[in-house]
């Protein structure tokens, strides 16, 4: 599986350009993970199966361990 590091300048991006990036890409599925402003977490994902969800998640969860290190 290939992480995709959006096209654009900042890494920080704002929930609108999150999504419309990912549409750009062309992504069939998704799972978004996010809190609420005042803190609540939660999970949204498309019609991909609980197996699929829990891969997506450890491939990023690894993506942002590598990421952190420094490591490309």
């Amino acid at each position: 599986m290939t992480i995709a590091n959006f096209p654009v300048k900042s890494r920080r991006l704002s929930v609108e350009q999150a999504l419309e990036e990912a549409k750009k890409l062309g992504f069939a599925q998704v799972l978004i993970v996010g809190t609420t402003a005042s803190g609540q977490s939660g999970i949204v994902c498309s019609t991909m199966s609980n197996e699929r969800g829990l891969w997506l998640a450890e491939s990023a969860r690894n993506w942002a361990m590598r990421d952190e290190k420094g490591d490309e």
